[in-house]
């Protein structure tokens, strides 16, 4: 069967939710990207192995943070310190070449399988790539008004894969190794980490937490159409099927999916659940990260090679405003961390970077380090004790919390 007389169908479409809260209105918005994904230029591949060459990547990450702010201003707030959702590799996960690839051609020179990853039209000039995306139907994004946004709505990780520096640095690491951090020229670097941004507004942070919990997944996937249009589309080995189809070849029959059903990459299902209170009062959102659950989204029966996660009640902080604690209004001290940190604060510091946060572990809260707009935009008021009632007209907002999840290393 090829995929010669198939046509893989552009359904574009937008399911538009307006959610009304005190009188204003919020759009969210699905976009669909499920049409094949054409060569990236015109120049017709030399070898039939670089034709039909598999998908060639994976990408895993080990710690997830969960910021429940919601009213940070699109362009208006340090990135650095705010996020909704912040992924990283920074001990277990990274970049590296599939186990399968390599075996495909462990008889093969180093050159030979560096040919193939530079010249396969599945696996060159492809991008990491972190959205929120409708399980089963993986093609549809979640965008915060229409138009998906780079570095908001999706983020394209680390650096484009398939460029001969990137092969060689992937063909030098030992069996077991991923890849984590890159020396780019940048102050920072290349780093396994994206962040999304969903915060601009109290709809718009609830919605998400809404889909998350019906009919979404945070993906990580990948895209290899960088700079165009289509950047969104999630690679799939429907678009390998066509790709091998379009130069004459036969395919293998398993490759002719749905590319909405099937992707690479990974999914992580997060559920969230309200703080725990002291008090009578369960007005509370669900702003707490408490659950994540990986898939695989190239087969989503296939839980052969997923990972476990926890969600400690210790990695759970209030975010509180300077000004609050000057006032006296709450207890959070700014502490400096030791000069012998544990791995607890490791971990906090690899997604609250210590040129952002001041941490208070005795008390669970943290106090950003720099000025500028903050979680709680214009509120007057937030009350930081959970046994107070809150989110009412006569009270006050209730506190945003940041909350960590860390892989198990199995």
């Amino acid at each position: 069967m090829t995929l010669k007389s198939r046509r893989l169908q552009t359904n574009n479409f937008r399911l538009a939710m307006l959610v009304a809260v005190c009188g204003s209105a919020i759009v969210l918005s699905f976009q669909n990207c499920s049409q094949p994904i054409e060569p990236t230029d015109s120049v017709q591949l030399a070898s039939k192995e670089a034709i039909q060459a598999d998908f060639a990547y994976d990408v895993s990450y080990d710690q997830m943070a969960y910021m429940s702010c919601s009213q940070l201003k699109n362009g208006e707030f340090d990135r650095s310190a705010y996020f909704t959702f912040r992924l990283g590799a920074y001990k277990y996960g990274g970049l590296k070449i599939r186990d399968s690839f390599l075996s495909a051609y462990e008889k093969k020179k180093p050159e030979f399988i560096t040919d193939i990853l530079e010249n396969s039209e599945i696996n060159k000039a492809t991008i990491p790539q972190l959205a929120l995306r409708r399980r089963l139907a993986y093609q549809t994004s979640l965008s915060s008004d229409g138009v998906m946004l780079e570095g908001s709505d999706y983020f394209n990780v680390f650096e484009t894969l398939g460029t001969p520096d990137m092969i060689q640095v992937l063909m030098n690491l030992q069996p077991g190794e991923s890849l984590r951090y890159l020396r780019n020229g940048t102050v920072y670097g290349a780093r396994m980490e994206g962040s999304l941004y969903f915060a601009d507004g109290m709809a718009k942070a609830a919605s998400v937490r809404s889909f998350l919990k019906s009919d979404m997944v945070l993906a990580s996937t990948f895209t290899h159409n960088a700079g165009t249009n289509n950047e969104t589309i999630a690679r799939s080995p429907a678009h390998l099927a066509h790709s091998i189809a379009e130069q004459g070849f036969d395919f293998d029959s398993s490759l002719d999916v749905d590319p909405n059903k099937s992707v690479y990459g990974l999914g992580y299902n997060v559920s969230f659940a309200r703080p725990s209170l002291g008090g009578i009062f369960g007005q509370y959102p669900d702003v707490i990260m408490n659950e994540i659950t990986e898939a695989n989204l190239e087969n989503i029966s296939d839980r052969s090679s997923l990972h476990s996660w926890y969600c400690p009640s210790n990695m759970r902080f209030r975010i509180v405003r300077d000004a609050d604690v000057q006032a006296g209004l709450v207890t959070c001290n700014k502490l400096p961390d030791p000069s012998s940190p544990s791995e607890d604060i490791t971990l906090i510091r690899n997604i609250l970077k210590s040129e952002d946060w001041w941490v208070d572990r005795e008390n669970n809260c943290i106090i950003a380090k720099k000025s500028g707009p903050d979680c709680y935009g214009q509120v007057q008021k937030i009350i930081y004790d959970q046994t107070q009632e809150c989110n009412t007209s006569a009270t006050g907002a209730c506190v945003d919390y940041a909350s960590l999840c860390m892989r198990v290393e199995n």
